[in-house]
């Protein structure tokens, strides 16, 4: 990196001391021809005259920029011109010298001012820049790929402010008309991005910029290579199939990972979440599964151990992401199109594949994403299409063999009951002014165009309700705990189906959880209460718990004068209006719903009153059951929706 060293250039030495002392670009030019005729072992001599020029003092500001005098301009050049030299230089010697511990560092801090000022200002110096067409970009990649071992230099590199975003930038514009090029640059471009840390928000935000400044650039740009590896325009000469998958699973884990760290201080919109619900909205779920589905084909039929793996480790990466995508508020929005893209299919193939390796991540999404998305209409229309190819599937014998076949034939039976729900599914409502509560086609009864959550059979029970049922102080208000149009992202077949699922889970306990509120009402003679159905489990746990004072009803409460008015309605509807609530995961989190269940009359819930009533201290439960049973066989003409 010193001048002292031109001594052993010879007759050339001249030249290389004008070249460094003048800054002139025409000197500098024909240094540059001398480089190109020398031997490697000559051209490293060469290297103090480029990169003398590079010193970060000579870097023009913003406001040089503005008038770009002559000077400025031909110091510029002389840059450009220093920094293709060195490109050119560093590929042959860095592969024939080992180098001191301590020149990649002052090497790198040297020229990288420089690098990032051009690609900044590309679009300002035009061809001044070494940036000025593609490239400059596949050359800086080329640079990387010689200095950026060993792992100090990798550590100064990757900490380098606007590296991502230099480096984004080149995986967009990365030559796919080379063929051979192409596919050697991406493989180096996925494993250096793959080795990078994303410890701090502002390094998912350079990926952003890079990219082109949006969120949908980068979604962009990950599919568009991601398109490449399903369709098989990439040979994968250089690396296996599973290389990109692999990345893309550790790139956005990564990010995510960076964004959590400060999710206190974030909006509740987090670029994290919107980058996701980018990702979905261009179909990076159903795209990625297809992509994991032609590893497992690849797995298949190769035997080469380095390459299984590759795939090994890609199943890793790749099915922790798929458990993250999934286990989101908006989890169940993606599992559609993964459903229908084959999600299952692949996942029985890594189950056989692998047997017992990737038993955990598998049995997670059987046991809880799966159960969890089966509430949602759009999942079980999505199911109902694969049905018979996920039952041919479980007949297997390799997946019979499988140490987790018992949640697949669980998670089988769940599907199919929902599945056979949704075929004959239809929706009720009740008159919501409690003088009425007619029952009848929801297509026949007119909703509130207030809150959109209350329904009657007329107007005139509409305004009936409004003057003296109490709906006048409350619509309108914020609404957090009623399936309304208003008040939830669901729409109005997620929001049908749903009460479905209640009602068909309520018809099939009735006498258990009638048994259960007599048991509470014996206990608690003055509470009011409600019946919780629990689906964040991978079995519905149901129970009875007071209205009151609960930790259920402690998160209730926080709805304001919502649950004020539900328990309003209960109290005045002599029994016509059961208070059920569900629980639902949303992610790693709960979300609480008020489904009231609705009758044409209080017969049961008064003659259960009147039972706990009655009950002697120390009852039985056999006694107590065989009297629910008696009170529900004769029950006459009794109609009960949610």
């Amino acid at each position: 990196m010193s001048s002292s060293h031109f001594g052993a250039i010879r007759t050339q030495q001249r030249v290389a001391l004008a070249a460094c002392s003048s800054r002139s670009y025409h000197k500098l030019q024909l240094a540059a021809t001398l480089v190109k005729s020398a031997t490697d072992a000559h051209k490293i001599l060469f290297f103090p005259v480029f990169y003398a020029i590079l010193d970060p003092a000579q870097i023009p500001t913003p406001a040089d920029l503005e008038s770009l005098q002559p000077d400025t301009r031909a110091s510029v050049d002389c840059a450009r011109l220093a920094l293709e030299v060195i490109f050119d230089i560093i590929a042959p010697v860095s592969r024939k010298y080992e180098e001191p511990d301590d020149v990649g560092p002052t090497f790198w801090s040297g020229i990288w001012p420089w690098i990032f000022f051009m690609h900044e200002y590309r679009e300002y110096l035009g061809a001044s820049s070494v940036f000025r067409n593609p490239l400059g970009y596949t050359r800086f990649l080329l640079l990387l790929i010689d200095i950026y071992d060993p792992q100090p230099m990798r550590d100064i590199i990757s900490a380098t402010p606007g590296f991502r975003a230099l480096l984004t930038t080149t995986w967009t514009l990365l030559p796919k008309s080379s063929g051979e090029a192409y596919e050697t640059c991406l493989w180096f471009l996925v494993s250096i991005i793959g080795s990078l840390p994303f410890t701090d928000p502002l390094h998912f935000a350079e990926m952003v910029d890079g990219a082109g400044g949006t969120l949908d650039d980068l979604a962009r740009l990950m599919m568009c290579h991601l398109d490449d590896v399903v369709n098989g325009s990439i040979s994968w000469k250089f690396g296996s199939l599973a290389a990109y998958t692999r990345f893309l699973a550790r790139l956005i884990l990564a990010a995510d990972t960076g964004y959590t760290v400060q999710q206190s201080t974030l909006p509740q919109s987090s670029t994290r979440q919107k980058f996701l619900e980018t990702l979905r909205r261009h179909g990076f779920v159903p795209a990625f599964v297809v992509a994991m589905d032609t590893v497992l084909e690849a797995c298949k039929s190769n035997s080469d151990s380095r390459l299984l793996g590759n795939f090994k480790s890609s199943f890793i990466a790749t099915l922790e992401l798929l458990e993250h995508l999934l286990n989101t508020t908006l989890g169940y929005q993606w599992l559609p199109a993964a459903i229908e893209a084959g999600l299952l299919r692949m996942m029985a193939g890594v189950a056989t594949e692998f047997p017992s390796m990737f038993d955990n991540r598998l049995r997670f999404l059987l046991t809880k994403i799966f159960p969890d998305g089966l509430l949602y209409y759009h999942v079980v229309a999505a199911m109902a299409k694969v049905l018979d190819e996920v039952t041919e599937i479980w007949s297997s014998k390799k997946l019979e063999d499988t140490e987790i076949v018992d949640d697949w034939n669980s998670f089988h039976d769940l599907a199919e009951r929902r599945v056979q729900l949704l075929d004959g599914l239809r929706s009720s409502r009740a008159c919501d002014n409690l003088e009425c509560g007619k029952i009848q086609d929801s297509s026949r009864c007119r909703r509130c165009s207030g809150c959109k959550t209350h329904y009657y059979c007329s107007s005139d029970c509409q305004t009936a309700d409004w003057k003296h049922g109490g709906h006048r102080n409350h619509c309108g208000s914020l609404v957090l705990l009623s399936l309304g149009e208003s008040s939830c992202r669901l729409g109005f077949r997620e929001r049908t189906f749903l009460r479905a699922v209640v009602q068909q889970d309520y018809a099939d306990g009735i006498p258990s959880i009638c048994e259960t509120q007599v048991i509470f009402m014996a206990n608690h003679p003055a509470d009011r209460f409600f019946t919780l159905f629990d689906y964040t489990h991978n079995l519905l746990r149901i129970s009875v718990g007071s209205a009151v004072n609960s930790l259920i009803s402690d998160d209730l409460k926080k709805a304001g004068s919502e649950w004020t008015d539900i328990l309003s309605r209960a109290s005045r509807s002599a029994g016509r209006v059961q208070l059920h609530v569900i629980r639902v995961s949303e992610g790693s989190d709960t979300r609480l719903w008020v489904i009231p269940l609705r009758t044409n009359s209080p017969q049961v819930h008064n003659a259960l009153r009147q039972l706990a009533r009655s009950i002697p201290a120390g009852s039985k439960h056999e006694d107590i059951s065989h009297e629910v049973e008696r009170i529900l066989e004769d029950v006459v003409d009794l109609v009960e929706i949610h």
